[in-house]
């Protein structure tokens, strides 16, 4: 049985899970392939090799040339059904902006039919989370373990002013998932909202490294 462990050490972000994966193996030219699938265009994906304190690691990011718009549950919805995807990398997808979509309605008081999203609404954070969702399905394990996660403190500027870290959002879904946590500093937001969407998701349990035989490892 193929076993993956996560560990967010020093948190989690969209970005850091794909890079993390493509550090493992997954070719990112498969990575890209799925991405091309949605009707999205004027982006670029970058893959380059990084050093993060005395770690290398890989960091796949987006280069967006248009202006970013908010999108509602619906439209996000209505691009992800509008792809060539295959029925389970869409489905896994949709359902994270789902749940995604019920965290920011009750951070902010409205429904998951009328909450826009704005950060996560973007043209990168959709890329992000289909991209997850694509490369659990590459990375198809049986059992996926996730440690707890560090969600770092202190406050963070967004679009609606500046709010505690972690996040509303954040918060909303690591508790709709009775997911572990930790901070290891009050500076940073180092768990964000997408990030603690794609470890829940991936998650069948949390706990410490499990045992197993190292075939593959890698760092976003």
């Amino acid at each position: 049985m193929k076993v993956a462990f996560f560990d967010p050490f020093a948190g989690a972000a969209g970005d850091m899970f794909l890079g993390a994966l493509v550090d493992a193996g997954w070719p990112a030219g498969e990575l890209e392939a799925e991405l091309r699938k949605l009707p999205l265009d004027n982006y670029t994906m970058q893959v380059e090799k990084v050093t993060r304190g005395p770690i290398a690691a890989t960091h796949v990011h987006f280069e967006i040339g248009a202006e970013q718009h908010h999108r509602n549950l619906a439209a996000i919805t209505g691009i992800i059904e509008a792809s060539s995807l295959a029925a389970p990398v869409r489905d896994r997808a949709i359902a994270m902006f789902r749940d995604l979509a019920a965290s920011e309605a009750r951070a902010h008081g409205s429904t998951i039919d009328k909450v826009h999203f704005h950060e996560v609404g973007a043209v990168d954070s959709i890329l992000d989370i289909v991209g997850a969702a694509a490369g659990l399905e590459w990375l198809g394990a049986a059992d996926i373990v996730v440690a707890p996660m560090n969600t770092g403190g202190g406050t963070v500027n967004t679009r609606h002013g500046e709010i505690p870290v972690p996040s509303m959002a954040t918060l909303n879904v690591l508790e709709a998932a009775n997911a572990p946590v930790f901070s290891s500093t009050d500076r940073a937001e180092l768990l964000t909202p997408t990030g603690a969407l794609v470890l829940t998701h991936a998650a069948t349990r949390y706990g410490k490294l499990p045992a197993m035989q190292v075939t593959a490892s890698g760092y976003g």
